[in-house]
């Protein structure tokens, strides 16, 4: 303020009145220049209280609604709710939706929840919904196509409250399945926050307005209007900032601030009427023409209002911070109050300006030392790289969710999934992330995936046929080995009925059973049956399928399918190969017992032909034995083959002829062969071969009968069998059997030889005969050859080395040579047979030339020989009851080896190991029943004939 000039005395009156009026000028002027600044700080003041108000409602709005659609987003990736789509015909799971949903209704503004299949159907629902599918089915549709969540605006079903409507799509593996619509009440948290207002007043209020043309649409009700949600309608002006307008051609000025709501057709209007905002001006204004009378009093208005300026100013900065770190706050709060994942707020640049414990606790710093840090101080450093590429994917689009590694103070790192949104506040770009350890399921996922890789392995590589099956019992996968083993491609096989690749009435009973499988009501299936293989021909097959109970409604049941042809044939084979070894031995046993009674048959036709020749009587009755004579013979070589043939252990040092080992085969074989097939007969002379004769014989058997059935019976003129023998052009003995059958499949020569491979049906063949030809052959030192040809026949053809040069064939048991004496001397022989016939036949064939005793018991014999030891023979038979023939010779060697050497054994067949291991290891000679009168002579004639040293 100036000071008054100095004068020498008081100032005039006119000086005091212009100095007066000057100063009372300069204070109205003083005054009416600082209302009008007032006036528009106080405007100002205004303006920014009611654009913060706005700000701070957008952002709670805008909140609001990422919160909505964070819950709805979680609700519809559950996974009981993503696997109620494909079941929703079971009133139990309904239920349970239901009471879930209405118990997540409690826990925010929700009014209803709705599962809509992908035409807008309702499936489950917390209370009925409005008569408005085609809206609702046209709301499901836009968010399916979105592909993501789609807010409905705030509308009316008839009479009904406004409502807001959020459609989240439900996804399975990336795909749309149906949608859940979620009905929320603005009267629960919108219009509230809306009502809500910092200050006392009765005239400002909250618009919440969307576009509709050329107008405004009121969302939300208004102190002076309940009705006005959705009713009343406004210029589109009113949401273009704070110039005072007129809600009402007859209402008062108002002066309002607008802002839109991030991400929705929303606008928020925060407007108060002039006069209610402007009455502390006026009131201002009388208090300072009141105070500038004095220009003290203007000094201290003038200081008073700059004070009042300055502190307005200040508590306009305090109201702002205050809210935004209020708003920052609730948000915080409700965030991580009961949150498990990590929280955190930044700054522009990326420092930490809050986060909650359990992000200190899971990184294992302070509070403190977290605040300290920025986010890339918390990344895996090998993960550092995209940070930059993450920030600005952020700032293009606002939010952004990925994947990384974070790292703990102690060095260790965990996967984490973020989650980040920026916001800005006041001007100021704030980014609040939120963490997720996912340890346990990226755990999880790797285990899954180990697993399913082993599955996978496990389904392709099995030798079993897999397939996995639906609720039908149709096959939705299949492995290549039930391909192979049916013949078809998997794409052939999918969708394919299992029951339907059963043959015969078993498939009805398969399919039901597999029916039952996939409701629950059992929880496996098990059975023989037999699949039909593409192309003709079916497979015996061992079926296990059990249920299977998951998330993947695709499969309902995993069948094993065991292909057991091979096995079932097998097991017919080897049970008729048991056949015939029983068989073999059975044969075996008869031949001894028929070689008994044909001893004494033959000996005694023998005798008595002798007797009535010697004499010259009836020539017709001689000729009659003669003929029986050849028929007993005819009888014991038909044994002795099949005593031969039954022989599975015959010793292979011995000399064989191949000539004689085909001849005795076709002996035995002649039988199968004659109603299919003449025969050739080529047997030239061979070199002696060092093996069993009787093993030869069981080759050439077995090639005669391998060659008779390969050709049909019925048209034995047509077809021959040849057999030859001979030498090789290098000096090997050869047996060749050739026929004029079906001949074999090129493919099949490979496995002919293959122990229980057949074409042959069940019964028919064992598989056996070939592999033991070859097995006889190759122990031999030999070779067999085959040549073939479909419908041409086929030729085997053995080839064996031939034995030394100065060997020479002899009889395989026959024991030495014997040669009667010139002049025999009569001798005493002992007769040891449990059989009497056989003893009395010995004895008349002996009687001549020699004194016989005859015994029936090897024990009788026993004290015989020991009290008259001047036996110069004794013919024992082998086999006997109680003390046989072996034990008797062990006993007498015991007490006198010299009897003992004069042992002759008489054998219908040495049918047991220990026999035939007796025979080998004993120098005595043997002869077998039947046998030929002069050879026993010569047998006996030759030990009596003895010197007498040799005897001793």
């Amino acid at each position: 303020m100036p000071s008054a000039p100095r004068s020498g005395g008081p100032p005039s009156r006119t000086i005091a009145v212009l100095l007066t009026a000057g100063v009372a000028s300069a204070i109205a002027v003083a005054a009416a220049l600082s209302f009008e600044a007032s006036a528009r700080v106080f405007r100002a003041e205004k303006e920014g209280q009611l654009a913060a108000i706005v700000a701070v409602k957008v952002e709670e709005l805008a909140r609001w609604r990422a919160e909505r659609i964070a819950d709805s987003s979680a609700i519809a990736s559950d996974a009981m709710l993503v696997d109620s789509l494909g079941r929703t015909d079971v009133p139990a799971l309904q239920e349970d939706l239901g009471r879930w949903f209405r118990g997540l209704m409690g826990l925010g503004d929700y009014a209803a929840f709705e599962l809509l299949d992908p035409a807008g159907r309702v499936v489950v629902a917390t209370s009925p919904p409005p008569d408005d599918e085609p809206q609702r089915a046209a709301v499901v549709a836009t968010a399916l196509a979105a592909r993501r969540p789609t807010f409905v605006d705030l509308h009316r079903h008839g009479e009904s409250e406004p409502q807001l409507e959020l459609v989240t799509p439900v996804m399975r593996r990336g795909e749309p399945v149906g949608a859940l619509l979620v009905r929320i009440d603005p009267r629960a948290y919108v219009y509230p926050l809306l009502r809500s207002w910092p200050a006392q007043g009765t005239s400002a209020e909250t618009l919440l307005v969307r576009e509709d043309g050329d107008a405004l649409v009121v969302l939300n009700p208004v102190r002076s209007r309940p009705d006005a949600a959705l009713a009343l309608r406004l210029p589109a002006a009113f949401a273009t900032g704070a110039a005072p307008r007129r809600r009402e051609p007859e209402g008062p000025e108002l002066l309002s601030a607008a802002q839109p709501v991030p991400h929705s057709p929303w606008t928020l209007i925060a407007q108060v009427p002039v006069a209610e905002a402007f009455a502390p001006l006026r009131e201002r204004l009388v208090w300072t023409l009141g105070l500038a009378a004095a220009l003290l009093a203007a000094v201290a208005a003038g200081g008073g209002l700059w004070w009042r300026q300055r502190v307005a100013g200040f508590e306009r900065q305090r109201l702002v911070a205050e809210a935004e770190r209020n708003a920052v706050a609730r948000r915080l709060d409700r965030l991580t109050r009961w949150s498990r994942d990590l929280v955190f707020l930044t700054d522009d640049a990326h420092r930490i300006v809050e986060v909650n414990e359990r992000a200190a606790e899971a990184l294992g710093y302070t509070r403190e030392e977290l605040l300290r840090l920025a986010v890339p101080d918390l990344r895996d450093p090998a993960t550092v790289a995209d940070f930059p590429d993450r920030v600005r994917e952020e700032m293009a689009h606002g939010a952004l969710l990925f994947e990384t590694r974070y790292r703990r103070k102690d060095g260790s790192t965990f996967p984490v999934e973020v989650s980040v949104h920026v916001d800005e506040v006041d001007g100021r770009r704030l980014f609040q992330g939120i963490a997720r350890d996912i340890s346990e399921r990226v755990a999880a996922e790797q285990a899954l995936r180990a697993s399913e890789a082993k599955f996978r392995a496990a389904f392709e590589g099995a030798r079993l046929g897999v397939a996995l099956l639906d609720a039908r019992g149709a096959v939705v996968e299949a492995n290549p080995a039930l391909c192979g083993m049916l013949g078809r491609s998997e794409a052939a096989l999918r969708g394919e009925p299992l029951a339907r690749l059963v043959e015969g009435g078993a498939g009805a009973e398969l399919a039901a059973a597999l029916e039952r499988l996939g409701a629950g009501a059992i929880e496996t299936v098990e059975g023989s049956y037999r699949l039909a293989r593409a192309g003709g021909g079916a497979v015996d097959a061992l079926l296990r399928a059990g249920a299977l109970r998951g998330a993947d409604t695709r499969w309902s049941a995993l069948a094993f399918v065991e292909d057991v042809s091979e096995k079932r044939q097998l097991q017919a084979r080897l049970q008729l190969a048991d056949r015939m070894a029983s068989l073999g031995t059975l044969a075996a046993g008869v031949a001894h017992e028929i070689n008994n009674p044909l001893a004494f048959v033959l000996a005694n036709v023998d005798h008595a032909a002798e007797v009535l020749r010697s004499a010259g009587r009836d020539p017709g009755v001689v000729a009659a034995l003669d003929d029986a004579r050849a028929g007993a013979i005819r009888v014991r070589e038909i044994v002795r083959e099949l005593r031969a043939f039954s022989r599975a252990d015959a010793e292979n040092d011995s000399l064989a002829d191949v000539r004689r080992a085909a001849r005795s085969a076709m002996a035995l074989a002649e039988n199968e062969i004659r109603h299919r097939a003449g025969i050739v007969l080529s047997l030239e002379a061979a070199p002696p071969v060092r093996g069993s004769e009787h093993r030869l014989g069981q080759v050439a058997l077995n090639l005669l009968v391998n060659a008779a059935q390969a050709i049909p019976e019925g048209d034995a003129a047509r077809h021959t069998i040849r057999v030859a023998t001979g030498t090789a052009p290098d000096g090997r003995a050869f047996l060749e059997v050739s026929d004029t059958g079906a001949g074999i499949a090129p493919d099949l020569l490979p496995r002919i030889f293959d122990p229980f491979f057949t074409t042959k049906p069940v019964g028919v063949g064992t598989g056996l005969g070939l592999s033991i030809c070859h097995a006889i052959v190759t122990g031999l030192g030999g070779e067999i050859r085959v040549e073939s040809a479909l419908g041409a026949g086929a030729t085997f053809r053995v080839l064996l080395p031939a034995a030394a040069p100065d060997a020479t064939v002899g009889r395989e048991g026959g024991g030495p040579a014997t040669v009667a004496p010139s002049v025999p001397r009569r001798g005493r022989v002992v007769v040891v047979d449990d059989e009497p016939l056989v003893g009395r036949a010995v004895q008349r064939v002996l009687a001549a030339q020699h004194d016989v005793v005859v015994l029936t018991a090897a024990s009788a014999a026993l004290a015989a020989l020991a009290e008259e030891p001047a036996a110069d023979v004794v013919l024992c038979d082998l086999m006997m009851p109680g003390m046989s023939g072996m034990e008797l010779h062990a006993r007498v060697r015991a007490r006198s080896p010299r009897v003992a050497d004069r042992f002759v054994f008489l054998t219908g067949g040495a049918f047991t190991a220990a026999a035939r291991e007796f025979l080998d290891a004993v120098p005595n000679a043997r002869i077998e029943k039947p046998f030929d009168p002069e050879a026993l002579r010569a047998a006996v004639a030759r030990l009596v004939s003895a010197p007498a040293a040799e005897r001793a």
